[in-house]
Order: structure tokens, then sequence, then C-alpha cells
């Protein structure tokens, strides 16, 4: 057993929550608050499916005993779950009625709760996975503006990201920036959106940021000077407010509404220290449609962040411009693979640029490394990204006392040689010798290891 089947046996990850683990995790003090204060929150509950006719139906009458009770928000189209606006009593006599509690009478009446429904849980809060930003969002100059978009990023050359470039630019790929928003009409974004730009889960009706942090993210994924895939298609799907804060209800309705529109890749520069089983099996199921996650793996120094901790998520550490392990970035077992997170240039709301620094910087990187592979590679190697991902990484290690995979996971992607997985080499690299395709790819590497050490030293 690995160590992910052994923790999920532990119940570590925040799974299916049992009558059990509600009261012990003082679930029905937190009913009693929302009774005492006369607030809603949403809810999720689960309910039994199949594919049967009668299914169909089932649902339909769920739903109106739901209504009854109190408010249905969302009926998810890809995991058994609504989302439901209960007050503290509401949620109580759906928590009985499940545990067969309730008197007689409400049984009878909400028989088909007890029917169907297997459990309900309450969302977790998430926030965008930037670092410490009262002290590290720092917005940069006109003169500063025009030399960044001439000059090449120190974070695209580390991961080898011009060299893949002149393979491919991310032609054809689909990426959902699940965050903030995007600015859409920034010079360095706006021809990445097609007529369709995205869509808000927040209530403002409009997925333009109004923050900042979604936009920094889109433009190191596909910025026409700060970003990776230069020519992939980006969907902003805004599922945090302009205060950087959601919660995993509306990260699920992005993600369905990512699968909706067949993207190759969903971004997720957000976290949480704990999620609910819903958004898991959201994740397991955009990963079933051969859609990649990517996600931040957490400024907290250690521990698990969710989505990122999920086994169907590729979970990001950061690097630093020397490829050292800044002491925020998340040290924990999922981590998959690294690259560059600290004062990161990027675009900005309104026309700008801002340097930022966190796993939500990081995680961009891969999400525009895996559309530059996607968009040339053919359907058996796509199958193979995640695992060519890490096989082609540069492998890190630091002086601290835990194991490299934890910090730094495979290491830090190397764009050129992931995305040569998808060529023959045969042009591409004719200059390099004329040794087999297989051995020109592994001097080429060679040789940017050497250049890498040589730049940064050895650590």
């Amino acid at each position: 057993m690995n160590n992910r089947e052994e923790r999920n046996k532990n119940n570590l990850l925040p799974h299916k929550i049992t009558l059990t683990r509600l009261r012990t995790n003082n679930f029905y003090q937190t009913l009693d608050s929302l009774e005492k204060e006369k607030r809603e929150q949403i809810f999720l509950l689960r309910y039994r499916k199949d594919d049967s006719k009668e299914s169909f139906y089932e649902e339909r009458e769920l739903s109106d005993i739901l209504n009854k009770i109190g408010r249905v928000d969302y009926h998810f189209k890809y995991i058994p779950y609504f989302a439901v606006h209960l007050d503290g009593k509401e949620a109580k006599t759906i928590l009985d009625v499940i545990g067969n509690e309730a008197r007689k009478r409400i049984m009878k009446k909400y028989a088909p709760i007890r029917s169907y429904v297997e459990y309900i849980e309450a969302p977790f809060q998430f926030t965008k996975a930037e670092f410490n930003p009262e002290k590290n969002r720092e917005e940069i100059s006109e003169i500063e503006i025009e030399k960044a978009k001439t000059e090449r990023r120190w974070n695209l050359e580390n991961i080898l990201a011009y060299g893949a470039q002149m393979i491919s630019r991310g032609e054809g790929t689909k990426i959902a920036i699940i965050d903030t928003g995007v600015d859409y009409l920034h010079p360095e974004l706006k021809e990445r959106f097609g007529s369709e730009k995205g869509i808000d889960f927040t209530g403002i009706g409009d997925p333009y940021d109004g923050e900042g942090h979604g936009t920094h993210v889109a433009g190191i994924c596909a910025g026409a000077s700060t970003g990776v895939a230069t020519e992939a298609t980006l969907y902003a799907v805004k599922a945090l407010d302009d205060l950087g804060r959601g919660s995993d209800v509306n990260v699920i309705k992005g993600i369905e509404w990512a699968i909706d529109r067949n993207v190759d890749v969903i971004n997720m520069s957000l976290g949480s220290k704990a999620a609910t089983q819903a958004l898991g099996e959201a994740c397991d199921e955009a990963a079933k449609r051969n859609i990649l996650l990517v996600a931040a793996a957490g400024n907290e120094r250690a521990g698990a962040s969710y989505p990122a901790s999920f086994d169907s998520v590729i979970s990001v550490a950061a690097v630093d411009s020397k490829n050292h392990h800044p002491d925020f970035s998340n040290i924990f077992e999922t981590t998959e693979i690294s690259a560059p997170g600290v004062d990161i240039i990027s675009t900005f709301p309104n026309g700008g640029y801002c340097f930022m620094t966190g796993t939500s910087m990081a995680t961009p990187h891969i999400s525009g490394v895996l559309s530059l592979f996607l968009s040339r590679a053919n359907e058996y190697l796509q199958k193979k990204a995640r695992f060519l991902l890490k096989d082609t990484a540069l492998p890190l290690c630091d002086s601290n006392y835990y194991p490299p995979e934890h910090v730094f996971g495979a290491g830090l992607v190397q764009a050129e040689p992931f995305v040569g997985e998808t060529t023959d080499f045969l042009s591409f690299r004719s200059k390099l010798s004329n040794q087999p395709p297989l051995e020109r790819l592994k001097e080429h590497i060679s040789e940017r290891h050497e250049e890498m050490k040589k730049l940064y030293g050895e650590h």
C-alpha cells in the first residue's frame, strides 16, 4: 500500500463526513450558531445515484423536497450533489432524518431524504495561494515595463520555456484559470480570449478580475511576453471574490463548467487546509475526462493543501531564482513538481505589471508547459503527460532534513525536453550531433543541466 492509500485509509484526507464525525467536529455548534443568528449557509448533500430512469425522477423528487426545507442553489452535473441554502434548524432537520433520529411525523414527511441522501457536509473557505501580498506584491514602473517586455525572463529561462516555444506555443489548447477572474482586456492577454471570456460564480456577473491575482496567474500561463503558452486559449473562471476568497462550492462549479468547455488544463492557484469530499470527486471526474488539473502546493511551510493534495491533481511547489526552496512553499508527500514562484513579473489589471510571490505563481508555469506539450502530443503521449512531466524534470536537493521529493517533487520542470518528447528530433536538433534522436535528447538535457550548474551552482 502506497503512502496516499494509507493516508486515505486513515481518513486524513477530508473525505466522507459521517454523522459521528460531524458531531465530533462540533458540527452541531455551527448549526446552533446559524440558528441563533438566523443566518443561512450553503451545505453540500450527496445522494445515491445510478444511471436508471428511476434515478432521474428520484433526483427531481429530492430537489423538490430540499426546496421545501431550504433553497437549492445548484444541482451538480458530474457529481451526485446538491448545494443547498439552509439555516441551522433546517440543516439539523436533514441531519436527523439521515440519521433516523427525527420524529415519526418528520421522518414520514421527508422520507425521500432518508432514502436518497447519504450525508451532508459544510464547504470550506478557499483563498488565493499568494504569499504575503502586502509585502511582496509590487507594481513596476513604465520604464521597467518596457524593459521587461524586451528582456528574457529568468523564470522562463530556468524552466527552458524559450526552447520549448520553438516547438510549440500551445496552439489549439484550452486552459481554465479558476481564480479571482482575469483582466481579459490586458494587451498581453486579450488575444488569448475568444468571444466567451469565462464565467463568474461570485455574483458579480462578469469574470473580470477586481483583485489582480488571477490576471497575474493568467499572464504567467499565456501572456505574450510574460507567459509560457503564448497561443493557448484562456477562460477566466471567477470562483474567488475581489478579496481573493471563496468556497469549494464555487471551485466545483468552475471545474464542471470547464469540463463542459472541453478544456485541456485547469489551473487552480488557490487552496485550503481542508476540503469537502465533493471537491475531490469533482477533480476525479475531470481527470477521468483526460483534463490535467494543476494546483498550488500551499504557502504554509508544510502540510497538505487542497485541491493540490488530491491524487487526481498535480501539486506544484515553488523555487526561487537559484532553484532553492523558499521557506513558505509547503513541504508534503504529495508534492509532484516545482516551478519558479518568487518575485515573478507578470500582468496586472488595467494594463499593468507587478511582482508576486507564492505557489500561486509556480502553478501556472506548469499549466503553460502542459499546454505546450498537449498542443503537439499525439493521443498516446497525451495520456503519458503527467509521467513525462516528472520524468524530464531537473532533480533538486536542498540542505534540509526533509526528503527532496517532499520539497521539490520530481524537481524543476524542464519545458524543452518535456515538449521535445512530442517530436522525433530529426530536424529540430539536427545540429547537435549525428546520434540517434533519443541519444541526442539525453545529450541536450545533460548540456542544459551543466549550464544550470554554472549559472546557479550545485545545491
